[in-house]
């Protein structure tokens, strides 16, 4: 299927020809990272991201599901743990900080997420402008429509609250692990 950005789509730079990669054979990776946007009646999106010793950013695995109960959540976070380690971050969605804490209770390390919409899709668009966010394309599934219909509203200051789970949670992701890039290693500043 060929899809057509909608007109004032937010990502625009985003180009399927160089942002879509088939394979992440012979990239090394210096750490993996998780975004989480909860949903319920709307999808629900987990995304495992991952930066290379080049300061290039992945998105590799999209988990996206509606009407999946805070367990399954749990269950494929554990499996994220079990393949990327015990520590990985997982930047969470703070609508909801009973999942937040039910995470916390199993483990699961949610360090304090920053939801900062337009810092946050700035940060996005300016890896894409730049070729420096690539999307693992077999492993998505809901991005590959919303990148095309994620709109800004019509006064432009912030985008309709429609087709963004999945870029919700990519955003979390990218944003608060390149906030804390500079930060020490096992230095938790939880003014984030």
């Amino acid at each position: 299927m060929t899809w057509v950005a909608a007109e004032g789509v937010v990502y625009k730079d985003f180009n399927k020809d160089i942002h879509y990669i088939n394979s992440i054979e012979n990239i090394e990776f210096e750490r993996y990272f998780v975004g989480v946007d909860w949903g319920y009646e709307h999808f629900g999106s987990m995304v495992l991201c991952a930066e290379d010793t080049k300061e290039n950013y992945y998105l590799l695995k999209e988990i996206s599901e509606q009407h999946r109960e805070i367990d399954f959540w749990v269950e494929e976070a554990k499996k994220l743990q079990e393949q990327y380690g015990m520590n990985i971050p997982f930047y969470c969605d703070t609508a909801r900080p009973e999942h937040i804490q039910r995470f916390r209770r199993e483990g699961i390390y949610c360090p304090p997420t920053d939801k900062a919409v337009l810092s946050g899709i700035e940060v996005i668009s300016k890896l894409l402008k730049n070729n420096k966010l690539f999307i693992l394309e077999n492993n998505v599934s809901n991005f590959k429509t919303e990148i095309y219909n994620y709109v800004w509203s019509n006064d432009k200051d912030e985008p309709i609250k429609k087709h963004d789970d999945t870029l919700d949670s990519l955003r979390y992701a990218i944003y608060n692990q390149n906030k804390r890039k500079g930060l020490p290693r096992g230095f938790i500043n939880v003014n984030i």
